[in-house]
Parts: C-alpha cells; sequence; structure tokens
C-alpha cells in the first residue's frame, strides 16, 4: 500500500515553517477579531458568494451570464434557463454545501463523489463516476521534460488509491503530527495527480480545497474568494503542481514547490481579510479605504480588483473616487474601456 503522505525528497524546511507560523498568527487575530465583531464577518459572508461566482466565470469564458441574471440566480433564487445558469447554480450551490454544511461532511470517496456530481450533473451523466479511460496530461510539454517523468494513474486503480488517500489524510489528521496545512496541500497535491474523473477535476479540486480548510478551522474562504488568489497567482500555482509532480508515479517527486505555493496563497489571502477587517474596525470611510488599497498596489489595477477586496462598496463610490484620486493626480489611467486600468502616481 502507497503512503500518499510520504515525501523522501523533502524535509520541512524552515521557510515553510516560518509560513505556516504567520498564517498561524493571522488565524488567531481573526478569530479574536470575530468574537468582538461578528457583525463584519456576517457582512462578509453574505458578499462573498456573489465574489467567487463572478471569478467562476471569469475562467470558464464560455459560460456568458449579465451581472443583472446573476443576482437574480444568487440573490432571489431564480430558475436557471440556460446551460450557462446551470452552471453557475450548480457551481453555487456546491458552494454553499461546502461553507454552510462542512461538518456533515466526512473525508471520503463518498463526499468526492458527491461534490462531484453537484458540480457537473448539468452536463454529463458522468458525475461522481470514478475516470475509465486512460487520460492524457494537459500542458505535458514536448520538450524538454521527457514524458517518463509523468505516467498517467491508471484508471482501474482509482477508487482504492482515493480510499487510501482520503484514510491516511483522517489517521493523520488525528494524530496532529504535521501541520494540517502541510497534510491539506498533500492531499491536494496528490489529488492532482490521481486525476479521479474524467472532467471537472480542476473544479472540484479547488472546492475539496475549501472544504479541507474550513474542517480544519481555516473558515477565511467564507469571508475572502480563495479562487481569487488562485487565479492571481495562476501561472505560478500551476507551474508548482507540474515541478512537484515529477515522478509522482514512483513516488520520486519532491512536493517542496506546492507546498510553498499553496501556503503564500494562503497567507496573502489572510494578510487581505486582516486588512479588511481592521478597515471596518477603524470605520474608515468608504473613500478611505479605496485609498488604502491603491496606496498598497505595485501593479496596474481595475475597478473589479476594488470590488473583490471591498464587496461592500458600491460600483458608482468606486468610480467616483478613482475620477477624484485620478483628478487629484494620485493616479492615472493607463488603458480605457471595460476593463479600464490604473495605476498608482
Amino acid at each position: 500500500m502507497r503512503n500518499y503522505f510520504e515525501d523522501p525528497n523533502i524535509n520541512i524546511e524552515q521557510q515553510l515553517i516560518n509560513l505556516v507560523s504567520e498564517i498561524s498568527e493571522y488565524k488567531g487575530m481573526l478569530t479574536a477579531y470575530k468574537e468582538q465583531r461578528p457583525d463584519i464577518f456576517t457582512s462578509l459572508e453574505k458578499a462573498i458568494p456573489l465574489q467567487y461566482i463572478k471569478n467562476y466565470i471569469s475562467v470558464y469564458e464560455d459560460i456568458k451570464v449579465s451581472n443583472k441574471r446573476l443576482k437574480e440566480l444568487i440573490l432571489d433564487d431564480m430558475m436557471p434557463q440556460s446551460i450557462s445558469e446551470d452552471a453557475i447554480f450548480c457551481y453555487y450551490e456546491t458552494l454553499n454545501l461546502v461553507h454552510k454544511k462542512s461538518c456533515t461532511f466526512s473525508i471520503s470517496p463518498d463526499t468526492i463523489q458527491e461534490l462531484h456530481f453537484q458540480l457537473i450533473h448539468y452536463n454529463t451523466s458522468d458525475g461522481a463516476k470514478w475516470r475509465q479511460k486512460p487520460f492524457s496530461i494537459p500542458g505535458l510539454p514536448e520538450k524538454g521534460m521527457h514524458t517518463i517523468c509523468y505516467r498517467p494513474f491508471p484508471p482501474e486503480n482509482i477508487p482504492r488509491a482515493i480510499e487510501q488517500l482520503c484514510n491516511q489524510y483522517n489517521l493523520l489528521h488525528r494524530k496532529k503530527e504535521l501541520p494540517t496545512l502541510i497534510l491539506i496541500a498533500r492531499f491536494i497535491l496528490n489529488f492532482y495527480c490521481i486525476i479521479p474523473f474524467s472532467q471537472g477535476n480542476g473544479r472540484l479540486t479547488i472546492m475539496l480545497m475549501q472544504l479541507l480548510l474550513v474542517k480544519s478551522g481555516h473558515t477565511f474562504v467564507k469571508y475572502v474568494c480563495l479562487d481569487e488568489y488562485i487565479k492571481k497567482r495562476e501561472s505560478e500555482y500551476y507551474e508548482a503542481i507540474f515541478k512537484s509532480s515529477v515522478n509522482w508515479y514512483c513516488n520520486g517527486h519532491n512536493s517542496s514547490f506546492w507546498l510553498k505555493e499553496f501556503l503564500l496563497i494562503i497567507l496573502e489571502a489572510y494578510e487581505d481579510l486582516h486588512s479588511r477587517v481592521l478597515d471596518s474596525i477603524c470605520k474608515h470611510t468608504k473613500v478611505e479605504r479605496i485609498q488604502n488599497f491603491i496606496h498598497h498596489q505595485k501593479q496596474p489595477f481595475t475597478k473589479e480588483c476594488i470590488r473583490s477586496i471591498y464587496p461592500d462598496i458600491a460600483e458608482s463610490t468606486i468610480s467616483k473616487a478613482l475620477t477624484d484620486l485620478q483628478l487629484l493626480g494620485e493616479i492615472k489611467l493607463i488603458s480605457k474601456g471595460r476593463n479600464a486600468r490604473w495605476m498608482k502616481v
């Protein structure tokens, strides 16, 4: 039987330990803030599903739904009337299950199959069915890296592998011998490498990541959109998975690339949530919060960047603030149009 959490080519480096420690500090501070000001977290939690859905739509370009219709589907419980709307509704329902009913789910093959079915049953009969055929690995370089380093997992071994992966995770989680975030990262890397379904693996993996985090007390995913941080570092994210999956088939891989990237994403999400909560506690005006966001930007930004950080601020307020700051010479417009971009001067 393979030990999916054994990594003979890595010792937990000091840098990884420092990242875990820093994340733990933010987790502790935010737990204290939530006890003092639960109203702030309630407000963030109400606004966040729409951010997850908007990010989901931006990733899957074939899904076309207007903002008005999106709000009707999510906020007004209107019934979906197209394939695109079905896709959004299934994603939203699965997200709700993970965020609000995580305690009812065990980490098991049954849970994985249920979440997969919920995510993709709108357009396929393969929901919850383990992959039956060989799978070509997307993004495998044609030159350079030898294909012998990457061997797709045999479909006949998938059910047993997923069962072992879940059992080993649960056992190690109970023993508390490794930091929970390291366990979660390794679970996710193994899941990526197994490729258990014929489609929908990417969506499901990130949903599983959220479930594992919430069940481990890292509930920040309910208040900031984790998917946005993954998208922001998309190139580094998939490069890290690719590097760490080399020779995974023979347990000769090195997960350090992926562990570091995973922890950096989690840390950035915690840092942003901490900043938003402090903004609300300090009762900064909405314009002051926008100014504070811009002050910390080193790269060009859009209105959507601000909306994702402060979902409670209306678009009209953001537009007026940007216009005023541009007149004051604090920012400059570098590209026009629907996705206009500004830069701090």
